[in-house]
């Protein structure tokens, strides 16, 4: 039978791969999106859809660790407490492990994977999709109609382009 140390590690774990596989899901669908700019016709939708699938991934992130990994913490650091009440150090420190693992450092991967890439993803889909906004229209076959015109200036001809 699991003692409560070898299932909340277990439970860790499983919390972890649960995120990264996320995780790498969301990247192939932002890249997915990426691809689906060279669409003219549905550009603007991808940048849209873009935004959104940032901050629900965002969401998603943020009820995991409310709902998840507090409770999670919450229950180690209470083992490790009594664990120290009790002067016992000779089992397994699941709770030091997890303190190091997730509250120290800036960089840990649930910050950067969870809240950054997908916060400044979200604003590079608002500023394509605003790009997108002020571009000019095309013609019905995709291709801007470009004509050259002379003009006399100062006695000598130039080429002007018109659109």
């Amino acid at each position: 039978m699991m003692t409560e140390d070898e299932y909340l590690w277990d439970r860790i774990k499983h919390e972890e791969n649960l995120f990264t596989s996320r995780a790498n899901f969301f990247l192939v669908a932002e890249a997915l999106l990426a691809a689906g700019l060279a669409n003219d016709k549905l550009a603007r939708f991808f940048c849209w859809l873009g935004v959104g699938i940032s901050v629900l991934w965002v969401l998603v992130v943020v009820l995991q660790g409310t709902k998840t990994w507090r409770p999670l913490q919450s229950r180690i650091l209470q083992i490790q407490e009594d664990r120290n009440k009790a002067g016992d150090t000779a089992t397994k420190d699941v709770a030091t492990y997890y303190h190091t693992a997730y509250k120290k450092g800036w960089l840990r991967s649930w910050l950067v994977m969870g809240i950054m890439v997908p916060a400044l993803l979200a604003i590079a889909w608002l500023i394509a999709a605003l790009f997108l906004l002020n571009e000019k229209p095309r013609h019905k076959d995709g291709v801007h109609k470009v004509s050259m015109e002379s003009v006399q200036i100062d006695g000598k001809i130039k080429w002007v382009r018109s659109l």
